[in-house]
């Protein structure tokens, strides 16, 4: 990843998936701005900024995108499938913490240990769950 591409830089956690967090704002919207005074008075500047979003945002840490995106390919889903998959768990309570990185894992688990029953009743939408969490991070950005 790259958070700059000529002259538009994504300040922060702004590529993230949920709200951007007061601290990251801040702090990232501090220094590149600095980088962008930098740009303006030398031409040069913006490489400090990518290296330190690059060490610092958590989505360039690898498996943390592909954890993020998990639960995304459940929207190749219309609703009515959608509820059908989830009133298989309705029932059911899953122990823990949930947040945007763990909540495709949760997903994943409660959704997989219904998939037999979803193959033997809607086998087109197993096979989109099943093509989905074996996807590549590339080919469910491209959908």
């Amino acid at each position: 990843m790259n958070p700059v591409e000529g002259n538009i830089v994504v300040v922060g956690d702004a590529a993230a998936f949920i709200e951007t967090y007061c601290q990251s704002a801040l702090m990232y919207g501090y220094l590149a701005a600095q980088a962008a005074l930098k740009v303006q008075s030398t031409g040069k500047g913006y490489d400090e900024y990518t290296n330190f979003w690059r060490e610092s945002f958590e989505y360039c840490r690898p498996g943390e995108i592909e954890k993020a995106l998990q639960a995304f390919g459940l929207g190749a889903l219309d609703d009515a499938d959608l509820n059908y998959i989830f009133s298989l768990t309705n029932d059911e309570e899953y122990a823990g913490y949930v947040s945007e990185n763990t909540a495709g894992y949760v997903m994943e688990k409660a959704i997989m240990g219904h998939i037999d029953q979803i193959r033997k009743e809607r086998p087109k939408v197993a096979a989109v769950i099943e093509k989905h969490w074996n996807a590549s991070v590339a080919d469910i950005v491209k959908h």
